[in-house]
């Protein structure tokens, strides 16, 4: 798995965390926003606050695993 992960700088994304923070009710989670707003990446997570915003696609865990047929 290891190496399948990029570990993105924060120089990568800090120009996004002022606008990532503006979309979320948890600050603490911009970052993880902000890195996917600066590589137009989708995010994994079950936090259902990144399901409050409509910049980034998020995906659950369980619809993850419906896309891998593995429900």
């Amino acid at each position: 798995v290891k190496r399948r992960i990029k570990i993105i700088p924060g120089a990568e994304f800090l120009d996004f965390l002022e606008d990532a923070g503006k979309l979320l009710a948890d600050k603490d989670d911009a970052a993880y926003l902000a890195a996917c707003l600066a590589t137009g990446l989708p995010l994994w997570s079950n936090d259902a606050g990144f399901k409050k915003q409509r910049k980034v696609a998020v995906y659950t865990t369980k619809e993850l695993a419906g896309c891998l047929g593995r429900e």
